[in-house]
């Protein structure tokens, strides 16, 4: 933990240091400034603490956008900013309109995050609801980033706000113009009934309200409590086949390629029956609790629809292939330490390499990296690496029934 966020420094740092390259190669005033004030934020944040708004939104989105090159994963969401920015809200009251400038600024810079190109990630962004004390959470923060939501229209990241009997009223009517000006944000969330929900779950009454929106709709608390959507899948390091091979004997970068893709087949063949034996099991006693409802037969016809043929691939979910990139190109002997964070051109050709090595040659259509790289398609990959490896499909006719 403490190499990866001495990490995330160094990172930061590299960045304040071209930001201060870039001012002294510019001849226009305004960007000038702009750059020389992105490389003081960045040698300031994130190791020290934020001292005004600006640094607060540098040093959320560098640990958001570490986070990203670490695992390259998706639903890294972004919890209740309104909340964790709170110490701010006085200076965004007195500087509303540059406050709402620096907020859209921010939501660009989230929406152009990650390999994926121009797809979804679901990186949401969770406003609104009540406090410990039953209070109001809205502040100016709230509202500074509703009206940048509604000036930077991108589908990425979400927007959900937790609506209650006592919220503010100004925010409140902020909220429904945007929907009712047929933008697809914030979406909705039922605060009294969600945090009802979770207390009746078990959880602790003096956690509860500190929750946020996770993904698609999961509803999770930062640091205590996550769910997941109906759609769970498999969860791979990475690295965990890796050190398995380094650790069994020395390898250079070519046999451990190798050793890595046998380790990861090895895991992903294993994941995807226990996924088939999960998935007969919770359609036999889970059904999907929203659906159900749409079924004309009830449950029983919902509990079938776990077995059609489409619902018996897993997803596939990895994380750390940044490190395992760098971890591979760095058994080459090399008169310098790599980057952090896969950011030069050998680690590109290997992560590509890495990625065509565990696309099976008889499986059609691009890998998923060519996928992940266009920016005009959506992010497939969780699915092209298990279809080759996932168990025979059964015919619907010789399915088992659940009673």
């Amino acid at each position: 933990m403490a190499i990866g966020l001495h990490g995330v420094v160094e990172w930061a740092h590299r960045r304040s240091d071209a930001a201060r390259q870039a001012s002294s190669t510019t001849h226009d005033p305004q960007q000038r400034a702009a750059v020389k004030g992105m490389s003081q934020r960045c040698r300031r944040v994130p190791f020290h603490g934020a001292t005004h708004f600006a640094e607060a939104l540098q040093s959320i989105l560098l640990i958001h956008l570490a986070l990203s090159l670490e695992g390259q994963g998706t639903s890294l969401s972004l919890g209740c900013l309104d909340r964790t920015l709170a110490p701010f809200a006085q200076e965004v009251e007195q500087d509303f309109e540059t406050s709402v400038e620096l907020i859209a600024h921010f939501l660009l810079l989230i929406a152009a995050n990650g390999v994926q190109g121009r797809s979804s990630k679901t990186q949401c962004i969770t406003l609104g609801g009540i406090l410990d004390d039953g209070s109001d959470a809205c502040n100016a923060v709230t509202l500074a980033f509703l009206e940048a939501f509604h000036r930077t229209p991108v589908s990425d990241p979400h927007l959900f706000f937790r609506w209650h009997p006592s919220i503010d009223t100004i925010t409140w009517d902020r909220a429904l113009k945007m929907i009712s000006s047929s933008r697809s944000m914030p979406m909705l969330v039922n605060d009294d009934a969600v945090i009802r929900d979770l207390k009746d779950l078990g959880l602790d009454p003096n956690h509860v309200t500190g929750y946020s929106i996770v993904g698609c709709n999961e509803i999770g608390i930062p640091g205590r409590h996550h769910s997941l959507a109906l759609s769970p899948g498999l969860q791979m390091n990475d690295l965990a086949p890796l050190t398995e091979a380094l650790e069994a004997s020395p390898l250079n970068p070519s046999q451990a390629l190798d050793a890595w893709q046998k380790g990861f087949e090895e895991r992903l063949e294993e994941g995807t029956k226990q996924w088939e034996s999960y998935r007969i099991q919770r359609s036999e006693h889970r059904p999907m609790p929203f659906t159900t409802a749409l079924f004309r037969q009830g449950p029983r016809e919902a509990r079938n629809y776990l077995l059609l043929e489409g619902n018996d691939l897993p997803c596939l979910y990895t994380r750390g292939f940044s490190n395992l990139v760098n971890s591979i190109k760095n058994l080459e002997p090399s008169p310098t330490s790599l980057p952090w964070g896969n950011d030069d051109d050998a680690c590109d050709a290997l992560a590509l390499e890495v990625e065509r090595v565990t696309k099976p040659s008889s499986m059609p259509g691009p890998s998923a990296m060519e996928i992940a790289l266009s920016p005009c398609v959506m992010w497939f990959a969780p699915f092209t690496i298990s279809t080759e490896l996932a168990s025979p499909r059964v015919p619907m006719a010789e399915r088992p029934v659940p009673p």
